[in-house]
């Protein structure tokens, strides 16, 4: 996988569409193949980099101070061999950065990165979802995500909005620079479990990269089995696994009509809009998802705010 470029000062920041030329243009997104196909490929981009279960629970854990091999281990109980694949691909990306903190014997610890800290909003936006779940996570987290009402309000004209007050708006500009070969990459397919202070629930759903395209479909609006199946080409039992999977999570209902997103299902927009944005601020080349989210009553684009660390957590990592 090639190494994610650093962000540019200077560059637009997700929040910087409310300026976005082609918003005149926008209609709303379709169901069609060749949209779906769009909107999952930039979906993909950015699941690879970020959406794999052992590597968001490394990147936690760097947010509570972890920077050595000893305290990731304690943190996580990952065993030795995962941490150092996952902290050598997400050093690869420019996640972390090795710093040499012992010459005699040589040792390494890691930091994140400007671009590993902003992944902040991304676990906010889980603890958010969590709380409003009746699946609060620690203590210690549920006091980060307490000012989050305001980061969910419309840039325009700041009414705190939910998944029902947004429409897909399909911009066509994007859609034709959809590339024409896309590389085949591994899906994860590891197991649920616990998660390190209280995010197991989470971790179930964005750890997982089948799981978060079977979202992607539903908030499409693709409801059948075959329509989903067709879009993201999973083999039928990983596909009924992971609608199994969602299901039991609360996520999706199944009637005669197909599967939907509930309640608890809709409100996770909050955390795919975190991913999204910190994809399209750090990681390049990229081809971008050609709809955008727009407030259904005022018509302005919706994006979440830049947002720091919770206070403290920062400064343990130096």
């Amino acid at each position: 996988m090639a190494s994610a470029s650093r962000h540019r000062p200077g560059r637009s920041t997700p929040s910087a569409t409310l300026a976005d030329p082609t918003r005149s243009a926008a209609r709303p997104a379709p169901t069609d193949p060749q949209s779906v196909t769009a909107v999952l490929t930039a979906v993909r981009q950015a699941a690879d980099v970020i959406c794999d279960r052992w590597s968001l629970t490394l990147i936690l854990a760097a947010f509570h101070g972890a920077t050595r091999y000893g305290e990731f281990s304690r943190d996580t109980g990952m065993a030795d061999r995962l941490i150092a694949d996952r902290l050598k691909g997400l050093e690869q990306q420019g996640i972390f950065a090795r710093e040499l903190y012992s010459r005699r014997p040589q040792r390494y610890g890691y930091r994140l990165t400007p671009m590993g800290r902003q992944t902040s909003e991304i676990f906010r936006q889980m603890v958010r979802w969590q709380v409003n779940s009746d699946l609060p996570p620690d203590p210690t987290l549920v006091s980060w995500a307490t000012p989050l009402a305001a980061s969910l309000a419309c840039p325009g004209c700041g009414q705190i909005l939910t998944a029902r007050d947004i429409d897909l708006r399909l911009v066509p500009g994007l859609l034709r620079q959809i590339p024409d070969k896309q590389v085949a990459r591994r899906r994860s397919t590891l197991p649920a479990g616990s998660g390190p202070m209280g995010l197991g629930p989470s971790l179930d759903i964005f750890g997982d990269k089948w799981g978060i395209e079977v979202l992607i479909c539903a908030f499409m609006r693709l409801r059948r089995f075959s329509d989903m199946r067709a879009a993201t080409g999973m083999a039928a039992n990983i596909l009924t696994d992971r609608l199994a999977r969602l299901s039991d999570l609360g996520l999706l209902s199944k009637s005669d009509a197909g599967y939907r997103l509930t309640k608890r299902g809709l409100d996770l927009y909050g955390v795919t809009v975190a991913i999204q944005d910190w994809a399209d601020a750090w990681l390049e080349p990229r081809f971008r998802s050609p709809v955008r989210l727009m407030h259904r009553s005022c018509g302005g684009v919706f994006s979440l705010p830049p947002v720091s660390p919770p206070l403290g957590w920062e400064s343990r990592q130096g």
